[in-house]
């Protein structure tokens, strides 16, 4: 990379910190409902079975899936092994930031960009989730990489090579890679280098046909899988079933916005070219520090429904998160010395806030001690585990629950078991748990229906739990 002694140092330090950072309680929690999908796809016997299980559960192609099952194979079905996958991309692609940034501006700014990106507690979030978050990051950055190469360097065929080859491991990774391809595509526009349009252009065309095979297995579980997501979205989002009903296309709302005004902003730029304003810099300065200013309101509580589900959706969204840390990293060195020295000592001490809020706060289901809590309240041949919102959950409650019980799911997708069926399934058992998890669709409906034909007996709540036992005679 031809850099001096001290970039050089600072760049590891920036790297060795980033990753002691990701690496750093990773296994603090257990695993999550979305995690419990990703285990019961990664821990299958063969690539086969893992296609199969990613068409029925997943909304996103399956390069990630193959990876983790090959390495679960290697390291275990642990939360600290399978996260560890998501650690070592995000670890990676640090690596990425910095030479995309250096190859655009200077090592002043990339060297802030990345230790930027380095201590994020958002890019560290998809880091330890056994999610294909933190590989689509990185597989991102390693495109866009090659495209700046392709930008930069005349006649350079081999990174033409390069990006066709990203781009294909970048969509079967993620669908949501349009979206970094029709950025990518107006990029050039913005430069005007009219004359590499033609090639990139087919580049992207030939790389999106490639998943073409994939989409017709997949396009048949497609309805399938956006009513798990409408569900989410109108049933825990509480948004109109209006919106909730384009599933996935509402998730990515604001990144079709956002690709409609960017394209907007060109058109209007080739017919009166849009001018930075004397104080550009001086407005930046002030948004910038209004988005400092709410990051640090919302990170107050994340247990506020609203909080949370901000931090959900903007996994959809990580892939920009680079893009807004450069533009701070410029707008810094613009900056006159006092207000830089305010500005460092804000991001530090949000940063170092925001990260102990993270690794103190619970996020995740606590599936390890409700299990524990069950298995030593009352766990017996003579009880039985209820379990509404299947699916994932019952995978979980096999993974952490060692007794002696057997679990039945209430309900999943389209099943729900009748007042009758759950009658005769407890007709010689004594007592039964009933576990609440993630049951938006159906709110308190089995909860009601197990009030009116058995007597409670305790009940007990643990974040994203709720545990019912039930007398049943």
């Amino acid at each position: 990379m031809g850099l001096n002694k001290k970039t050089a140092i600072l760049l590891i330090l920036i790297i060795l910190t980033g990753l002691v950072l990701r690496f750093s309680a990773i296994d603090k929690e257990g695993y999550w409902l979305d995690e419990g999908f990703t285990l019961i796809t990664a821990t299958k016997p063969n690539l086969m079975e893992v296609t199969n299980s990613v068409l029925f559960y997943e909304t996103s192609p399956p390069l990630y899936f193959y990876i983790l099952n090959i390495w679960v194979e290697l390291f275990g079905n642990s939360p600290y092994s399978t996260r560890a996958l998501s650690a070592l991309f995000g670890t990676i692609a640090i690596v990425f930031v910095f030479l995309i940034s250096k190859k655009i501006s200077d090592e002043k700014i990339a060297l802030f960009t990345t230790f930027l990106f380095s201590v994020s507690m958002l890019n560290l979030w998809v880091s330890q989730e056994a999610r294909p978050y933190a590989l689509f990051v990185l597989l991102s950055l390693v495109s866009t990489f090659f495209l700046v190469n392709i930008l930069t360097d005349k006649n350079n065929k081999t990174q033409h090579l390069f990006y066709f080859f990203s781009l294909i491991i970048l969509i079967y990774t993620s669908y949501f890679t349009v979206f970094i391809i029709f950025f990518h595509f107006m990029s050039f526009l913005f430069v005007k280098k009219y004359h590499l349009l033609k090639k990139i252009f087919l580049i992207q065309v030939l790389a999106i046909l490639t998943i073409t095979p994939w989409l017709l297995k997949a396009f048949t579980g497609y309805d399938l899988r956006q009513g798990v997501v409408y569900e989410i979205l109108h049933y825990h989002a509480n948004l109109p079933k209006f919106i909730a009903q384009f599933g996935q296309f509402a998730l990515v709302s604001p990144l079709i916005l956002l690709s409609f005004l960017t394209f907007l902003i060109y058109f209007i730029n080739l017919k009166k070219p849009i001018k930075k304003p004397k104080n550009f810099y001086n407005i930046l300065q002030i948004f910038i520090l209004l988005i400092f200013v709410a990051y640090f309101a919302m990170l107050l509580n994340f247990q506020i429904p609203f909080i949370s589900m901000f931090f959900t959706w903007s996994r959809y969204f990580i892939f920009l998160f680079p893009a807004g840390y450069f533009i701070i990293a410029q707008t810094f060195f613009k900056m006159n010395k006092k207000p830089k020295i305010y500005l460092v000592i804000l991001i530090i001490l949000l940063n170092f806030f925001a990260l102990y809020t993270y690794y103190s706060s619970t996020l995740k289901e606590e599936w390890i001690p409700a299990m524990e809590f069950l298995e030593f309240t009352k766990d017996s041949t003579n009880g039985m585990i209820f379990v509404d919102e299947g699916g994932a959950n019952m995978y979980l409650i096999d993974y952490y629950y060692n007794g002696n019980m057997d679990a039945v799911e209430l309900a999943w997708r389209n099943k729900m078991l009748s007042t009758e069926q759950v009658r005769d399934a407890l007709q010689n058992k004594e007592f039964a748990w009933l576990i609440l998890s993630r049951n938006w669709r159906r709110g308190e409906y089995y909860k009601k229906m197990f009030d009116t034909n058995f007597n409670l007996v305790s009940q007990k709540e643990f974040f994203g739990i709720k545990l019912y036992i039930y007398s049943t005679k």
